[in-house]
């Protein structure tokens, strides 16, 4: 996997794995319902992401985020 380390390897495959499972069908449900998901649930959303460690990024630091 382009050079990742193994901790990193399987960072990747991880999330990945969340990503067929979870994200996909959430996609699928919303395509079907033809709206974006409510506030409510992108929050729930995002706290699910929060172990991949990948929404701190998106949130400034002066919020509370790693900018």
């Amino acid at each position: 996997m382009l050079g990742f380390t193994p901790e990193l390897g399987e960072a990747v495959a991880a999330f990945r794995r969340f990503a067929e499972k979870r994200l996909r069908p959430l996609g699928d449900q919303y395509e079907k319902l033809g709206r974006p998901p409510t506030r409510e649930e992108t929050i729930a959303l995002f706290r699910e992401l929060e172990p991949f460690g990948l929404i701190g990024a998106m949130v400034g630091e002066e919020d509370g985020g790693s900018g």
